[in-house]
């Protein structure tokens, strides 16, 4: 399952929901330690209608990260036996704050987090607060 920006989920709605790129309270960017102009944001998860979203962004960041291969989003799920991916996407760096979504309709109730990653093979560098909901 993949995670989506808010254009490709809700066609025509982009343009209404647009407006929710703009990071909150809950997902105020940071910036790490590789460079001052280099603001990462991975936003707290909310539910919208069908799906659990974040806010996820690599402004000012290197386009092909710190390793050379961008950086991954991810919206996780937490389960009895641990955390579990809901979808991903490569980002690259560079990239405004925006929406990102993954389906969850009829799948109870369960606590949800971002997290950003350097490159496609690991290495977190920041993760949101986590958010309990029902979808």
């Amino acid at each position: 399952m993949n995670i989506r920006r808010v254009s490709q989920v809700l066609g025509s709605a982009a343009v209404v929901v647009g407006a929710l790129a703009v990071p909150t309270a809950s997902a105020q960017p940071s910036a790490p330690s590789q460079s001052a102009a280099c603001v990462l944001t991975a936003g707290t998860p909310y539910k919208s209608g069908d799906y659990v979203a974040a806010h996820f962004g690599t402004v000012g960041c290197p386009v092909d990260g710190p390793t050379g291969y961008g950086y991954r989003l991810e919206i996780w799920q937490s389960r009895w036996y641990g955390w579990k991916s809901m979808g991903s996407a490569e980002l690259p760096g560079g990239a405004p704050v925006e929406a990102w979504y993954a389906y969850c309709k009829g799948d109870g109730t369960y606590t949800y987090k971002a997290v950003l990653k350097e490159d496609k093979y690991g290495g977190t560098v920041k993760s949101s607060p986590e958010k309990r909901f029902t979808c």
